[in-house]
């Protein structure tokens, strides 16, 4: 009965996690298309030819298996081509659609500007791959190549203006989205005089507060979304639960406050925040703090035993899961510990080990398992 059991868990973890074809992989390991004529499922065998191909490198599989003019014959071709580099084989692929993405991923792959200029007929894709490059090496001229997608050139100016702490290159970007440039590059050099060359008011506002972590800058702002999210960022900068409370928009309130317990790790600041989220807000903040006996102030037990898990499962101290409320989950707790422990490479000088059944642990607990594990206990002295 227990191998009928195992072997039932076996297969439907291969069903959930989607584990490749045994033969499929066989076939991929030895570069023999071959085998795939083994694979029952026609889709899964159809794949299995073209994943071999790619595998390989050999585009003479792509003709082997696939039946000219076809689709899957195309994106073999296609497949092969961006695994390999050579642009010949992209050009096998009747469609052209499927030339321009190889050209395109082999543009991208070898940080090759010039493989991404010679895409035709796809505007959008060769102004991606111009993006990438540039990126990628880190050349803004090849964002000016970007001439058809206007959003995808203030992107790349933009990324790489933030990546280089340079705000000159915000002048590349359009007007409207050239204020972000400049409040991102901002708040990742920590200069308040960048925000100086934001043109909207409220986005200057939030810019400065954001930098100097000063909430009072946005009080001369009219109520609204702008003061909101200004007061939000000089909260989330600097501030506390206090300043958030301040900011009228609802799910902004709550972002904020959500964001302040995970630093102050103090249950009291979740007081301004909205009724359904309290319960997890007063969570966030105790597991924050590391302490279990905070735990306590969530209204459920339920909660309160996740909170104690999982301040126990990072702090690894056999303590904490003894503050577990429900007295059978505390072994499991201690269990979960040993395994990270293990994994962390660890070693336990504080507590011995103990090779148990789950079925020891399921006469305490209730509930039943098949298996072993390590459970930890004290040293004896």
């Amino acid at each position: 009965m227990r191998w009928v059991v195992l072997l039932v868990i076996t297969v439907m973890m291969a069903g959930c996690f989607g584990f490749i074809d045994p033969k499929v992989q066989e076939a991929m390991d030895k570069g023999d298309p071959e085998l795939c004529k083994e694979v029952e499922r026609e889709y899964d065998r159809e794949n299995c030819y073209r994943q071999v191909a790619v595998s390989t490198g050999r585009e003479d599989f792509c003709d082997d298996y696939y039946k000219e003019g076809s689709a899957e014959i195309d994106r073999c071709f296609a497949d092969v081509g961006s695994k390999t580099g050579s642009l010949a084989t992209c050009d096998r692929a009747g469609d052209e659609r499927k030339q321009m993405e190889c050209y395109a991923n082999i543009g991208r792959n070898t940080d090759n500007p010039a493989v991404c200029g010679k895409i035709r007929g796809q505007e959008s894709l060769r102004d991606s791959c111009f993006s990438d490059v540039a990126i990628s090496l880190n050349k803004p001229e090849y964002c000016e190549q970007v001439d058809t997608e206007l959003s995808v050139r203030d992107s790349c100016f933009k990324t790489l203006s933030v990546k280089n702490q340079d705000q000159s290159m915000c002048e590349k970007v359009r007007e409207g989205p050239r204020d972000d440039c400049y409040f991102q590059v901002a708040d990742k050099k920590g200069t308040e005089e960048i925000c100086e060359k934001i043109e909207d008011k409220g986005q200057r506002s939030k810019c400065w507060s954001k930098v100097t972590g000063d909430p009072s800058i946005c009080e001369d702002l009219e109520k609204g979304l702008s003061r909101d999210s200004c007061i939000q960022s000089s909260a989330e900068k600097g501030g506390s639960a206090k300043d958030c409370k301040k900011i009228e928009e609802p799910s902004l309130r709550d972002s904020c406050i959500r964001a302040i317990v995970k630093n102050s790790g103090n249950p009291s600041d979740c007081d301004g925040v909205s009724k359904h989220y309290i319960q997890d807000c007063k969570k966030s903040a105790a597991v924050a703090s590391g302490d279990t006996s905070k735990c306590s102030v969530l209204s459920e037990r339920s909660q309160q035993t996740i909170c104690t898990k999982e301040i126990a499962y990072e702090s690894l101290k056999l303590e904490d899961c003894e503050a577990i409320p429900v007295g059978r989950q505390v072994d499991e707790c201690r269990i979960e510990q040993t395994k990270q422990r293990k994994q962390k490479g660890l070693a336990d000088k504080a507590f011995g080990e103990k090779v148990v059944t789950f079925w020891e642990i399921s006469l305490r607990t209730g509930r039943h398992f098949l298996g072993t594990v390590i459970r930890p206990r004290m040293n004896q002295v």
